[in-house]
């Protein structure tokens, strides 16, 4: 969503929990007492957001994307993921958990998730 690929060090993400626009809900994820993770979810609606998720790479694989997109569908009718085609990982997760392609704009695929 923010297409800043920097890490994120521990002054960035104050930086950033101090400065978060309304709408936005950050879920950091620990796996066996390691910051793993995070999901965020933007609010466009009740029932909608865009949904985000980052893993460490030493954390992948171990079904944790999946649990983070399974948890924000409990909170959301529909979810937007916006991802760069080369990221099969990131494509591979959200079709496993029932999103589906919409839309391309240039390297940017939209893929979109609405409760049955």
């Amino acid at each position: 969503m923010t297409g800043d690929t920097r890490p994120i060090s521990l002054w960035r993400q104050l930086w950033f929990w101090l400065h978060t626009p309304p709408g936005i809900r950050i879920f950091l994820v620990k796996y066996k007492g390691d910051r793993a993770g995070y999901l965020l979810l933007r609010e466009l609606a009740p029932e909608c957001a865009y949904i985000t998720e980052c893993l460490a790479k030493q954390h992948q694989g171990f079904g944790i994307g999946s649990l983070l997109v399974a948890y924000a569908q409990t909170r959301h009718q529909s979810l937007i993921a916006d991802i760069l085609q080369t990221n099969q990982p990131s494509i591979g997760l959200h079709t496993r958990n029932g999103f589906v392609l919409e839309s391309q704009q240039g390297e940017i695929l939209r893929y979109v998730w609405s409760k049955s």
